[in-house]
């Protein structure tokens, strides 16, 4: 049965019914934060990655430790965590070999959170706050799909304050981005309890075990469910 809801949810996906989140301007500035809590990146656009100078100097006003990211992707492909200033331009590089454009992001002192939402307009469901707790490094490509040495909780190790706030900030994030359909919010709670934006998954994981569908069960809406909703949302839009 849920092979079956996942192939309708693919079609529904392949035929353009669901939709995603709308354009934002690119940041031009780096580590403030905007009227949504969102931590603004520094982007390299593909005209600067001959100039050694453009990145370091970026850096520089980030300060290290910094992540390296493509600006378009998923599963962390061509994401690198920086910590001296010698690795950055194979980081750098790296990531162009993904996107024509490449951003560097503070690295924030704390955990990953995210926060599952689907509906548009004022009309939104948000899932139960997840946690990824991970010793070393970040959730990278093979942690993301072995968790040998991360684990995720659900509902996240947190107040239920905190918890409250991290959904209100992803309610705010959602609209803010135009987004409908279905996404999940990922932030970054800092050690100091300071919320701060990541990104936006437009199209996250969507087995029965994945996070998405996990933090929707434990907000009380099982994989059935949660597929014939995100279903009906798509048909709607038509």
């Amino acid at each position: 049965m849920k092979k079956h809801l996942a192939w309708l949810l693919a079609l529904t996906l392949c035929l353009g019914l669901l939709g995603g989140c709308g354009e934002k301007p690119e940041a031009e500035g780096g580590g403030t934060q905007d009227d949504a809590g969102a931590l603004t990146p520094v982007v390299i656009t593909e005209e600067v990655r001959g100039y050694h100078w453009a990145p370091a100097y970026l850096a520089e006003t980030l300060g290290y430790p910094l992540f390296v990211k493509p600006v378009n992707g998923g599963s962390s492909y061509g994401i690198s965590r920086v910590t001296a200033p010698e690795d950055l331009m194979p980081a750098v590089l790296t990531a162009f070999q993904h996107d024509d454009k490449v951003l560097l992001e503070t690295a924030v002192d704390g955990v990953e959170v995210g926060c599952a939402i689907i509906g548009q307009n004022d009309d939104l469901t948000i899932g139960v706050v997840d946690e990824i707790e991970i010793p070393s490094g970040f959730f990278d490509f093979t942690e993301k799909y072995t968790q040998k040495n991360s684990a995720i909780h659900t509902p996240g190790r947190m107040t239920v304050e905190k918890a409250e706030e991290i959904q209100e900030t992803a309610r705010k994030l959602y609209r803010a981005l135009d987004c409908a359909g279905f996404a999940r919010v990922d932030m970054f709670l800092a050690k100091d309890g300071t919320v701060y934006f990541n990104e936006i998954n437009t199209i996250p994981g969507f087995t029965s075990h994945s996070r998405y569908p996990t933090m929707m069960a434990r907000a009380g809406i099982p994989f059935p469910e949660l597929v014939a909703r995100l279903i009906e949302l798509g048909t709607a839009r038509q």
